[in-house]
């Protein structure tokens, strides 16, 4: 099911479950790092799925086995780490 609020990102997978689950995957390999650009994608994907009333929690995993995820300080000079 493919909604509004989620076009096509290259390193995001989304799918809504059964009771309202929403199952966002990271597939940024080979280490799911958080860069700027998966940020944004993050950022629009939760306001969607913060104003859509089926959908009452979010679990996010990550794709790469074995799951690693680190944040890119440099790629988001914005952000205070």
């Amino acid at each position: 099911m493919v909604h509004d609020y989620f076009p096509a990102m290259p390193t995001l997978k989304f799918a809504l479950r059964d009771e309202g689950i929403a199952l966002v995957t990271l597939a940024n390999p080979p280490m799911n790092t958080m860069d700027a650009g998966l940020l944004e994608e993050l950022a629009v994907l939760f306001e969607g799925l913060a104003a859509d009333s089926a959908v009452r929690a979010a679990v996010i995993v990550g794709r790469a086995a074995p799951s690693r995820q680190g944040l890119i300080s440099r790629a988001c000079p914005r952000l205070i780490v």
